[in-house]
């Protein structure tokens, strides 16, 4: 897996038959659903695999992390325990979770209102833990997954996320580039370590040479990572490669950029 080279791309365009030819995994990673994957048609038998929103937009579920790296829905799950037990066991339980705060609503004095907000927090800690709805296991915060270069943000295209859907244990030796537009390199953070091919307008008036020399030149060093070979040649104003000029930048975020020309 050390070796495997893969192309993150959201332009359907892409000469993909070359990148199958070179033994290079080829993907779509879109904040469209997987509806939108019947607009890719003509050349899906091409594709390695699609990563839609429903797989790689951390916004719409929280994912949690098996020991063998496969994700999983946390709510699919894990419930409150308060919501695995039968219905009239929950209301009861409610309905005396209502009565400590109306209880401290109706505190007059300080130490009182911390005594009810006291019993509060000890109800919830006990019923609102989150548990496993089949073994009654706890969660474990450890395995919730977060992305490293968000903070606790979310994104709608998770790059490093779809980096370790391709390769749950090895995922830090893929060697991965993405092919995408201006509006992906405006917003790109997700993974600073997979750089971003930014096409120009030549690019979508049929030269996707351009591309491929670029990519060709982030591959063909094998003995490299691709955000390696970006940072030798960042520092340039300009780069060229086979005869033409390509900008290398790096944003806000720290991502890297490679404008076509």
């Amino acid at each position: 897996m050390a070796n495997q080279r893969t192309v993150l791309s959201r332009c359907c365009c892409f000469s993909s038959t070359a990148e199958r030819e070179r033994e290079r995994e080829l993907y779509i990673a879109t904040a469209a659903g997987e509806s939108g994957r019947v607009h890719l048609a003509e050349g899906d038998h091409l594709l390695t695999d699609y990563f839609g929103s429903e797989k790689i937009n951390t916004s719409l579920k929280e994912l949690y992390c098996l020991p063998d790296g496969i994700f999983r829905v946390i709510s699919e799950d894990y419930k409150d325990r308060i919501w695995t037990l039968p219905q009239e066991e929950s209301a009861r339980l409610l309905a005396e979770a209502k009565q400590l705060c109306d209880q401290k609503a109706a505190a007059r004095d300080h130490s009182l209102r911390d005594h009810w907000q006291n019993k509060i927090e000890a109800f919830w800690k006990e019923w609102g833990t989150m548990i496993n709805i089949k073994t009654g296991e706890p969660f474990d915060e450890t395995t919730r997954y977060q992305n490293p270069y968000l903070g606790e943000g979310y994104h709608m295209k998770d790059l490093h996320l779809a980096r370790r859907l391709i390769s749950p244990l090895e995922y830090n030796q893929l060697r991965t580039v993405m092919v995408g537009d201006r509006e992906d390199a405006f917003s790109y953070c997700s993974d600073p370590l997979t750089p971003l091919v930014v096409v120009s307008n030549r690019v979508r008036k049929g030269e996707w040479n351009l591309v491929s020399t670029v990519v060709d030149f982030f591959f063909d060093n094998q003995a490299k990572m691709p955000w390696q070979c970006f940072d030798e040649l960042h520092t340039a104003e300009t780069v060229v490669l086979q005869n033409e000029n390509y900008k290398f930048q790096r944003n806000e975020w720290s991502s890297r950029l490679v404008y076509c020309p």
